[in-house]
């Protein structure tokens, strides 16, 4: 597994004092391996006196986001890069099987090596709304020409059609109205998935990622079986249907391509099975982004009328 493209670049000269850290994946992620110990930033400053390194602890919030193979690395509260200064960043490959650190691909394969890169920070620090993902609404679309569509237009004209997810759900899942999709996808366990009897709550703790996994998880899209989908279907993933739709969140990286052959054909292999979604037709990568990130936004439906 390999880092496609991170932000900072290696070697980037002034670098904004609150930016996240980001970085992109050849391979969807094993959302365990997601977590800020897989990697460590450090600034060059010599303590005087001890002639030892010094400099403060950062910690992250990080924040995978599978369609785009995407891990935001955001700075906790009132945290920011040293001004004018030198960081070194670490990203760890685990030592063995054994090890809870470190990048892996779904099917457990590590990143290929342990990466080490530098980048110089400026003075200035950047805008709030840069590290923040952008909100989701499930019935009505936000304002603004980057905005992503309404989720539930974009299930119930696709997905929760008649004959798919609709008033006649398929394996028991429905996705034409909020009702529905709260009581049959929301920590529901995807039947496909199940290796018990029951599918009314998740596994604890899976013995093998993709076991038992919810069809919608709130919050952890990575583990959100519907996802998955949506993934393995070849059309919804960019390409020239989308056009020039911006997506603030990239923030400096170049806008994702779609994954190999080879990699969809693991997710099948690994734990995807039956037809992708939808069934006819497909989502341009604006609406599947929509999707996905509103699952990451913790898949709310307050935002609709009584």
């Amino acid at each position: 597994m390999l880092v496609l493209e991170s932000e900072p670049q290696p070697s980037e000269s002034s670098f904004p004092l609150e930016r996240a850290l980001r970085l992109r994946f050849n391979r969807y992620l094993r959302p365990a391996s997601v977590v800020r110990q897989s990697i460590l930033v450090t600034p060059s400053i010599i303590d005087p006196d001890a002639g030892l390194p010094k400099g403060p602890t950062f910690f992250f919030e990080p924040v995978y986001d599978p369609f785009d193979r995407l891990v935001v690395f955001q700075l906790t509260a009132r945290s920011r890069w040293v001004p004018s200064t030198l960081h070194t960043v670490r990203l760890f490959s685990p030592k063995d099987d054994g090890d809870m650190t470190g990048f892996r691909a779904f099917d457990g394969a590590p990143l290929k090596e342990t990466e080490s890169y530098s980048f110089m920070t400026g003075e200035r620090e950047s805008e709030p709304r840069d590290d923040r993902l952008p909100p989701v609404r499930y019935c009505e679309q936000d304002e603004g020409s980057d905005a992503l569509p309404a989720v539930a237009t974009v299930l119930r004209s696709s997905c929760g059609r008649a004959g798919c997810h609709g008033s006649s759900p398929a394996l028991g899942l429905g996705l034409s109205t909020r009702t529905a999709l709260q009581t049959t996808a929301v920590r529901v366990v995807a039947r496909q998935t199940m290796t018990g009897a029951s599918v009314s709550a998740t596994a604890s703790t899976p013995s093998r990622f993709g076991d038992d996994m919810p069809r919608i998880d709130p919050g952890n899209a990575a583990n959100s079986y519907l996802v998955y989908k949506l993934l393995i279907h070849p059309q919804n993933h960019p390409g020239l249907h989308d056009g020039d739709t911006p997506d603030p969140w990239l923030g400096g990286l170049t806008p994702s391509g779609p994954p190999s052959y080879d990699e969809l054909s693991r997710l099948r292999s690994w734990f995807v099975h039956g037809e992708p979604m939808p069934l006819e037709g497909h989502l341009s990568a604006h609406e599947t982004r929509a999707i996905v990130r509103w699952i990451i936004h913790g898949a709310p439906t307050s935002d609709c009328l009584p």
